[in-house]
């Protein structure tokens, strides 16, 4: 494999500093791992080297979200005007080529790393840390591989020559458990992530949070390693015990944190970490969030987007209702328009305004949300690139986990339940307070001839409104056009106005409970599994972890199927021929095929099943 043998001499082996034109003699001008690793700083600059690869094109600062975490029933993905991205790879394709290649590249550098992390004279603690680092970023990489790819060469050492990676693949399961080495040492020797203060780096409870989803993967399809629930919940046990962590308050805010540069430690375990836009930075590495996943709009003032990652109307019909705040973040129900103009807005003008809702029939036609970019705040902004950060694990993750690794093992507990409700309270803004959930008319009064005005007061909370209907000069209904938040008690609602007198209403609040898993989510072993599945779609959605979830499940062929069959059944006409993503999905498509250029360079290598 190229990349294996590249990788060391770009970015470490042979650091080229100068040219010695005397061929004759022994070269002096090249930086070595012997004459490098000689301090503190450079074991660090080794470290950033290891990490640098989570950012690139292919990984998560674009696609690694986007066309490898494509063909789901989550969203799809307009390649270009009317025509949808099915996401199914051949062993050409330049995204998996470059994906395989630079989980390669950072394997690599952490080898290096790990050879040479004992030689400078410097802290002790300090040097752990670096190689803890190191440990979880090559067991994190090969998790990646191995997933994605099943069997993959195992490589363990740095390329001193080329034939050094001309090596066989290693069976999935002799992988994991080198995994799971590299990730037990690490959060042994990992600090706490109070102690490093943000989450772009590995601290002990990410590697936790590593291990419990590598244990949930190993539990499911294809190794069904069962006893690993155990294993996960253990791992998850951890992680709440250790009270570094808790839910966000506000589900909306944890995304905001990512476009404006705000570290959450509590909620995001671990995230990638981007910077700048590319315009006027000594330094830069941006990514494309927002850019491919928000909302069109062409005013680069609001933040310039493509739409081209948008919702399925499967994932749209996962939320009951509109009182889960997650949808209405997550599936954008507004469209930017030009005022002048009723398609979506072509001409960059200052101010896009008004936003559009979109009507309750148009599903397939919403974009997705999450990262928006007009809450980025570096300015300018760019056209493309921004400083958004990747979540790769949050602490809802670990719920979720804890949950299914409970159900799998002991049923439908009180225990799984709980986690379950947890995520799903502070989906319906549950953490933020209570908000009216009904006006109901004690007095419809009499004399109106015009709508009267709706006023609501106190209840420690703010923002709800209401509108009155009326009939035969009396108001027969109040109708609540924002449901407000931050209530603690039932707020007063005052009628004024519109000529006539009398008239009374008394407000009610949703209650906490009102979040939580219905009866018939909790009867069996069978519906919580399938509640936590739905659970999983609504809470991570656009993060890179629903099509690794449908493969562990083995559901991933049946689910994508049945999303086809639905697409012709209900979808507009012109959304009917997405259901390709479905039709088009075969058994190989479970793993991504090994590069082309990989099998020429490496004759050891075999192609998987059916590439």
């Amino acid at each position: 494999m190229k990349c294996l043998y590249n990788s060391i001499i770009i970015v470490l082996v042979l650091v080229f500093v100068g040219c010695n034109k005397d061929l004759d003699t022994v070269p002096n001008d090249f930086i070595t791992p012997e004459s490098y690793f000689t301090n503190e700083a450079q074991l660090e600059a080794s470290l950033r080297s290891v990490y640098d690869q989570l950012g690139t094109a292919r990984m998560y600062q674009d696609g690694w979200w986007d066309r490898l975490a494509g063909s789901t029933d989550e969203f799809y993905s307009t390649a270009g005007a009317g025509r949808i991205e099915t996401n199914l790879f051949n062993a050409s394709d330049g995204t998996v080529r470059d994906a395989w290649n630079d989980c390669y590249r950072g394997i690599e550098r952490a080898n290096v790393l790990l050879e040479n992390v004992a030689k400078p004279a410097m802290n002790e603690t300090k040097r752990l840390e670096i190689k803890g680092q190191a440990l979880f970023l090559r067991s994190y990489y090969y998790f990646l591989l191995v997933s994605n790819w099943g069997d993959v060469p195992l490589k363990l050492s740095s390329t001193k020559v080329s034939e050094d990676a001309q090596i066989p693949r290693t069976s999935a399961r002799e992988v994991y458990t080198q995994i799971l080495k590299d990730l037990k040492e690490a959060q042994l020797i990992l600090p706490r992530i109070t102690s490093l203060g943000f989450n772009g780096k590995a601290s002990k409870t990410a590697a936790q949070a590593i291990l419990a989803r590598v244990c949930l993967t190993m539990a499911g399809e294809p190794l069904k390693e069962t006893s690993k629930y155990a294993e996960a919940k253990s791992w998850c046990d951890s992680i709440i015990a250790s009270g570094e962590h808790s839910l966000a308050r506000d589900y909306s805010q944890i995304f905001i944190n990512h476009s404006q540069d705000k570290y959450d430690i509590k909620e995001c375990i671990w995230e990638v970490e981007f910077y700048g836009n590319s315009i006027g930075n000594s330094f830069s590495e941006s990514s494309r969030l927002g850019y491919n996943t928000g909302p069109v709009c062409s005013n680069i003032n609001y933040g310039f987007a493509t739409g081209l990652i948008r919702p399925m109307e499967n994932l749209f019909r996962l939320y009951t209702d509109s009182t889960d705040l997650r949808r209405d973040w997550n599936i954008c129900p507004f469209a930017y328009r030009n005022p002048a103009n009723p398609g979506f807005l072509t001409n960059g003008a200052v101010d896009p305004t008004p936003k559009v809702p979109f009507s309750s029939t148009q599903v397939w036609e919403r974009f997705s949300g999450k990262w928006y970019r007009e809450r980025e705040i570096i300015s300018p902004k760019s056209q493309i690139q921004a400083p958004t950060n990747f979540p790769i694990i949050r602490y809802s993750d670990v719920l979720l986990m804890y949950a299914e690794a409970e159900n799998e093992m002991n049923g439908n507990t009180t225990a799984a339940v709980d986690a379950v409700n947890q995520v799903r309270r502070r989906g319906y803004g549950k953490l933020l307070g209570e908000f009216v959930s009904r006006i109901t008319v004690v007095n419809q009064g009499s004399g109106y001839t015009s709508a009267p005005t709706i006023t609501i007061t106190g209840g420690g909370g703010s923002g709800a409104t209401a509108i009155a209907n009326i009939s035969a000069g009396r108001v027969a209904s109040v109708v609540i056009t924002n449901r407000g938040v931050g209530y603690t008690s039932t707020p007063s609602i005052s009628i004024s106005g519109g000529g006539g007198a009398s008239a009374t209403a008394t407000a009610a609040l949703s209650l906490v409970t009102d979040a939580d898993l219905l009866p018939a989510q909790i009867t069996s072993k069978a519906a919580l599994r399938t509640a936590i599945q739905n659970e999983r779609a609504m809470e991570f959605c656009y993060e890179a972890l629903r099509k690794p979830d449908l493969i562990r499940w083995g559901i991933y062929i049946s689910k994508m199927k049945q999303l086809a069959n639905e697409i012709r059944a209900t979808a507009p006409a012109s959304f009917r021929s997405f259901a390709s993503v479905g039709d088009n999905l075969e058994a190989r498509n479970i793993l991504l095929p090994i590069p082309a250029s990989d099998l020429a360079l490496n004759p050891k290598l075999i192609q998987n099943p059916g590439w």
